[in-house]
């Protein structure tokens, strides 16, 4: 986050880093997720519906949506078809701490996960 704008934001986790933006300056339905050579794209099911999305790396695509509808203290996969990627807040309505569960397929890159905890804690964190 650089000096409040909230359309672009790098990441760095151990060897891992890559930049995460709106596909479209202004356009909060579509991000795109740049790092270690591979690209993920993640974009609403329905338009200005932030609670479903579809993740893909036009190799694997999958559903994440928040777990009970209205509420964003908590996040899934829509099947278990690649396994289980479950992401939570600590305490409900407190979007300061979170928890991933993650029993994902070993093919599953870290950029998808990464896509995945990007869009869960930015859409339950108020912007100010």
């Amino acid at each position: 986050l650089s000096q409040g704008d909230w359309t672009e934001w790098e990441y760095r986790m151990m060897d891992s880093f890559g930049q995460i933006k709106q596909r479209f300056k202004g356009d909060q339905n579509e991000w795109e997720l740049r790092g270690n050579g591979q690209i993920v794209t993640m974009r609403t099911l329905f338009r200005g519906n932030f609670r479903e999305w579809r993740i893909t790396d036009n190799r694997k695509t999958l559903r994440f949506k928040t777990k009970f509808g209205n509420i964003s203290d908590e996040w899934i996969l829509d099947n278990n078809r690649n396994g289980i990627f479950d992401v939570y807040t600590n305490f409900e309505g407190d979007p300061r701490a979170w928890s991933i569960a993650d029993e994902l397929d070993e093919d599953i890159s870290f950029e998808m996960r990464m896509a995945m905890i990007f869009i869960s804690i930015y859409y339950s964190t108020p912007k100010q």
